[in-house]
């Protein structure tokens, strides 16, 4: 049997669990019309979309789920710098609102970049002309889990 390196608890599971909640709770109330989809950026944030998305029907929401598997790290612990689209959401968004739940985003790549993988158009953006309306967007979640010694 193998060594395994000791992982040192950041965070204990129960106060992770009452953040959770406590984001489920901000999220709720912008959440409430049945017009949104939660997409999931697979497969990082899936445990923290498992965690958020009970924590939102314990709150009568129930968002569409979705996901997106996005690859750049393959085997490894650094990102390539190139992100591959390895399955897109299955169903459209037009006219939802979208909740993105992500736990990484360190890809070296630019925002623009991505922007336009996901068929928006930056230079769009840039002239101030929206894609989405913003009261359509809850929030973005960005939720690192960390690849080493650490477990959070």
């Amino acid at each position: 049997m193998t060594d395994l390196p000791k992982i040192d608890v950041v965070m204990p599971e129960a106060e992770l669990m009452a953040r959770v909640e406590g984001l489920a709770s901000r999220l709720a109330p912008r959440l409430a019309t049945p017009d949104w989809t939660a997409v999931s950026i697979l497969i990082g944030a899936t445990p923290f979309t498992s965690d958020l998305m009970k924590a939102l029907a314990r709150r009568h929401i129930h968002p569409v789920l979705d996901v997106m598997w996005l690859e750049s790290y393959r085997d490894a612990r650094e990102s390539s710098g190139r992100v591959v689209v390895r399955a897109d959401i299955a169903r459209s968004v037009e006219g939802r609102g979208v909740l993105l739940i992500d736990d990484v985003f360190d890809t070296g790549r630019t925002l623009a970049d991505h922007m336009d993988d996901c068929g928006f158009d930056p230079q769009a953006v840039r002239a101030g002309r929206r894609h989405l309306d913003p009261s359509a967007i809850a929030a973005y979640i960005e939720v690192h889990i960390e690849q080493g010694p650490h477990l959070v």
